[in-house]
């Protein structure tokens, strides 16, 4: 009984964890062709542009005008450095295999691989000319899903469940968004904005520079997630009292984001 209990549990986990081992060999690999790039031009401690390139990484260009579609997938197992693996490894293997042993091997995947999809569709409509990867697009969309499905299923958790949900989705997604953001080349876009003053601010006091990660990849993560999480977690949930946030909510949320 034991055993089959550790291989029931196991089957859970195989999703996230092959995952992150995949991930961190492709990272090993993009640093042993040409090492870490200086940190003025890749502050998250990584390879250099033409390195993430070469491993599939976001390129519009490339995609649109040569043919490029594994870019519309590779790009969700690469990550731009250090700093960046790592934050994203912690939030998988800490969310990660909770929310697949939550949700089960196939609504995770599905979740995870779709997310990263559309956030790698959203960077190449609202950031054209960058080159970026979409990890943490992947991890955005779990958190989105998540999100959904506590706004579906709070009536189940005490007052303190709730609580320590909703700050461990809060906190990821501000470290996920701040990776995003802390982007010299997408300030200049949008010079008159509070937020992107904030931004230059930083990034001048830092002497940080870009870090191949985009902010609107991170939205189209999320956003594609909460429609997941709504689709896949409503049905199954949800109770007969519930008909509002099970039925309208996935609707309004679907024209609002289109």
């Amino acid at each position: 009984d034991g055993e089959l209990h550790c291989r029931a549990t196991l089957r859970y986990y195989d999703a996230c964890r092959c995952v992150c081992v995949s991930q961190v060999i492709l990272f090993i690999v993009a640093i042993s062709l040409h090492g870490i790039d200086n940190p003025k031009n890749n502050w998250m401690i990584g390879p250099n542009s033409s390195t993430l390139i070469r491993m599939g990484a976001k390129n519009p260009y490339m995609m649109r005008y040569k043919a490029h579609i594994e870019r519309f997938f590779s790009p969700i197992f690469l990550h731009s450095g250090i700093i960046h693996i790592l934050v994203n490894l912690t939030i998988q293997l800490r969310m990660g295999l909770y929310l697949e042993r939550r949700w089960g091997s196939i609504k995770f995947t599905c979740t995870y691989v779709g997310s990263g999809m559309v956030g790698i569709m959203m960077g190449c409509v609202l950031q054209p000319g960058t080159i970026s990867v979409a990890a943490s697009a992947c991890v955005m969309g779990l958190i989105g899903a998540y999100l959904a499905q506590l706004t579906i299923t709070w009536h189940k958790f005490d007052p303190f469940q709730l609580k320590v949900a909703l700050f461990q989705c809060i906190f990821v997604l501000v470290v996920t968004t701040l990776e995003g953001t802390l982007m010299r080349h997408s300030l200049s876009k949008h010079p008159h904005s509070l937020t992107h003053s904030l931004v230059a601010s930083l990034v001048a006091a830092t002497g940080i520079g870009p870090n191949f990660i985009d902010w609107s990849g991170h939205m189209g993560g999320a956003v594609a997630g909460v429609g997941f999480g709504y689709f896949l977690f409503g049905k199954e949930y949800a109770l007969r009292k519930h008909i509002i946030v099970r039925r309208v909510l996935p609707v309004v949320w679907l024209i609002v984001s289109s």
